[in-house]
This record gives C-alpha cells, structure tokens and sequence, in this order.
C-alpha cells in the first residue's frame, strides 16, 4: 500500500510541476503584453508574411474522425531604434494559433510591405511586438494553470493522508 501511495504522490508532484511551469510561462506573456502597452513605438515595415498549417497528432482511437490542424501566420518585420536596425517575428505575446481563418486575416493585415507600428522595450530594443491588446482569455490561462497545481497539492495530501487502518477500525464516517 505504501508502494501505491508513493507512486501516487510522484504523479501528483509531477503534474503540479507542470502546471506552475504552464502558469509561470503563460504569466510571463502576460505580464509582457501588459508592459508592452507603455513601451515606446517606432515606425516598421512587414517584410514577409507565411502561412502555415502543423497536423494535430491523434491517438489510434481519435484517427476516424476528419484530420485537424493548427493554422498560423508567421509575419516577419523590420524597424529601426535611433539607427540601429532590428527585425522579430512577434506580433502578439499571446499564444494565437488555431483556426484558418485567423491566420489568413492576420496574414491580410500584415501583408508585406504594410507599415507597422513597432512597440520595443526600451531596455533591450529587441524586444518587440505588433499587437499589445491583452484580452481576458490571457488572465485566464495562468489562473486554470495555478489552480490546477494547487489542486495536485492538495489531491496529493489528500492521498498521502490516507492509511490503512487496523482490521474492524474506522477509517471514517461509512469506511471500514
């Protein structure tokens, strides 16, 4: 029983390392996002736009039903800080990848050869984004992410609590 409660124990403790590593990652481009709001702005230029489509790997039971992809359109620009020339790729520090249609509406947008408006961090003017809107679902994911690691926590406790109790003792109300 013990070997049981150890291995538990393990599972939970590493599942909620992977969840503080989502949270902390997911937190870390919203904190970008909001900070980016105030960065400093510098005329660019969209040099290139691409399109692409990453299949969605299935399990043997999920391959019956239509194929699904990720869509994303990888935009490409350059900028200048004083006379320092800089080029990114980062056009949100939000994760956007999903449908077809986004990705063609921001490949439209940015199609190349459009003037951008550059936000750069004025620390390390590498730094850079397009996009700085931060919207709600951003707040979300490292919520459900931290919550999820407190739930191993506790499902954790909860599990490594339990002992088995002599022949003919109570566990507790209704176990025996």
């Amino acid at each position: 029983m013990k070997t049981r409660n150890h291995a538990r124990n393990v599972f939970w403790l590493i599942l909620f390392f992977a969840l503080v590593a989502a949270g902390v990652w997911t937190a870390r481009a919203l904190w970008l996002g909001i900070r980016s709001q105030s960065w400093p702005a510098a005329p660019g230029v969209v040099v290139a736009a691409a399109y692409r489509e990453d299949p969605v790997q299935r399990s043997p039971r999920q391959s019956a039903g239509p194929a699904e992809s990720l869509h994303d359109a990888q935009i490409h620009y350059s900028y200048s800080v004083g006379s320092v020339p800089y080029e990114s790729t980062r056009v949100s520090f939000a994760v956007i990848t999903g449908s077809r249609r986004l990705a063609m509406e921001r490949m439209t947008r940015y199609a190349p050869g459009t003037a951008v408006t550059v936000h750069y961090d004025p620390a390390d003017p590498r730094v850079s984004v397009l996009e700085t809107p931060v919207a709600w679902m951003e707040w979300l994911w490292p919520s459900v992410f931290f919550a999820g690691a407190l739930g191993c926590l506790v499902a954790a406790r909860a599990g490594g609590c339990r002992r088995d109790a002599p022949a003919g003792v109570s566990n507790g109300p209704g176990n025996r």
